[in-house]
């Protein structure tokens, strides 16, 4: 004790006089993943690779193994092969990879954010049959034939489009 503060090694409220003491953390657990693959926590990619098809044929459900301890195994290994998911869980540990420690991936955010998918460009359209009249002889040989093809595309109009101002087809 100096002074009025109180400088003791328990993690106090910054040591101010009649400042209660935080409470003390739980233990972080960020090592069990690595101990279901039984590997070390400084094990590369390719380790981790081996060690999991290694306990993956002797955990596996058809192989007599239990659903359980192999659904266990498969997390932890999905968890650790990504390196974000593998640095968020020896930050936070188990429980705060449920609670969302490492919060969501960039590319699942904007999928949220725009709606659905992550494909980028327009959407395709439905296929067009067009039947040809050719003989077994033309599809053997190879036949060159044109088509015309034509299509509807939508015009783009001033101003926001809504039932009152659809836009108006192009030819």
């Amino acid at each position: 004790m100096f002074g009025d503060f109180n400088f003791d090694a328990r993690g106090g409220a910054g040591g101010a006089p009649g400042a209660q003491s935080a409470k003390p953390r739980a233990k972080l657990d960020n090592q069990r993943y690595y101990d279901l693959l039984g590997v070390a926590t400084s094990a590369t990619d390719d380790q981790l690779k081996k060690a999991y098809r290694k306990k993956a044929l002797t955990e596996h459900p058809d192989k007599g193994g239990d659903v359980a301890k192999f659904q266990e195994i498969t997390k932890a290994y999905e968890t650790l092969k990504d390196p974000q998911e593998r640095a968020a869980y020896d930050k936070y540990g188990e429980e705060g990879m449920k609670r969302g420690g490492a919060g969501p991936r960039p590319e699942e955010m904007f999928s949220n954010l725009f709606g659905g998918d992550s494909k980028a460009g327009p959407k395709k359209t439905k296929s067009i049959i067009h039947p040809i009249k050719c003989t077994l002889e033309d599809l053997y040989k190879g036949k060159s034939t044109r088509i015309k093809v034509s299509r509807n595309r939508l015009k783009k109009t001033d101003g926001p489009q809504d039932e009152s101002n659809p836009p108006k087809p192009e030819k």
